[in-house]
């Protein structure tokens, strides 16, 4: 049998090859396309929008301020009966699990508002409340029950506590908060924030002659809005066509007082230095 012949420099030529024959690609198969990456980075996106309302909240009742029920067994008695009722009631879902030093953990899914409404609810229920009266000045309970008592319930919710606020045609300064320990002192915390915030705030009605408000208005209103920026209140001056003396000043108390002043300066100078002459104009 004849063997092949090798040409003398042929045997140590070295075969071309390229990368990608040393190195194939793997099947076009394995591997997404780019187009379905980003579909798919979209589809992720949209499923966490559409879980972002749901939130999870867990919270401990300590066994020291455990109201305790009737059963003589955990998850018997009323507290099963308790937790499916705030269920029905809040749309929120509860899960309650007991540790060996027989404190309570609970574990709230919903949507916030749920969240917050169902947690009120099992403190109330589950836990020992305390009370605690507070002195808050009557004209600022205004301020504390918001517009149709929205920002209470709010406060109420965020706390899980309840807040009795003394009705309008009661003389009482008093507010009473019952709930945990810890919900209380938040409560109370954002009560009389709301309250130094309103105390710091004042008003005043200024009886000047209308004779004497272009004076403190000045021309095209330039000494007025001087005064407004200067002092940080707002000052309303009868337009000429009202026929009222009376000035109305608003804001801050270091503000309003410095705006008075002004204000009753300009009005003692012109009264001081002005007459009234009378003059005959022919027709």
């Amino acid at each position: 049998m004849q063997q092949p012949v090798i040409e003398e420099g042929a045997a140590y030529e070295a075969p071309h090859r390229s990368y990608d024959d040393l190195f194939p690609a793997l099947p076009e198969s394995s591997l997404p396309k780019q187009t379905n990456n980003a579909n798919s980075w979209v589809n992720f996106n949209n499923d966490m929008r559409v879980y972002s309302s749901t939130i999870t909240q867990v919270f401990r009742v300590p066994y020291e301020e455990r109201k305790l029920d009737g059963g003589s067994k955990f998850g018997e008695g009323e507290s099963v009966q308790t937790c499916g009722n705030i269920m029905k009631e809040t749309g929120a879902h509860i899960e309650i699990s007991q540790a060996k030093d027989q404190s309570l953990t609970f574990l709230v899914t919903g949507k916030k508002n749920e969240v917050l409404e169902a947690r009120r609810k099992i403190l109330t229920h589950f836990q020992t409340q305390a009370h605690k009266s507070i002195l808050v000045p009557k004209e600022h309970h205004k301020w504390i029950l918001g517009k149709k008592g929205e920002r209470l319930r709010e406060l109420e919710k965020n706390t899980a506590t309840k807040i009795s606020v003394p009705n309008m045609n009661e003389d009482s300064d008093v507010i009473t908060i019952t709930g945990p320990k810890d919900g209380i002192e938040k409560a109370e915390h954002e009560i009389l924030v709301t309250s130094d915030q309103q105390s710091k705030k004042a008003s005043e009605l200024l009886s000047i002659p209308k004779i004497y408000h272009p004076f403190i208005v000045g021309p095209f209103n330039q000494q007025l809005t001087q005064l407004i920026n200067e002092t940080g209140a707002r000052i309303n001056v009868p337009p000429p066509s009202v026929m009222k003396d009376e000035i109305f000043i608003a804001g801050d108390k270091e503000g309003v007082a410095a705006a008075k002043a002004r204000i009753e300066a300009t009005y003692r100078l012109m009264e001081k230095n002005c007459k009234t002459v009378c003059v005959e104009v022919p027709k």
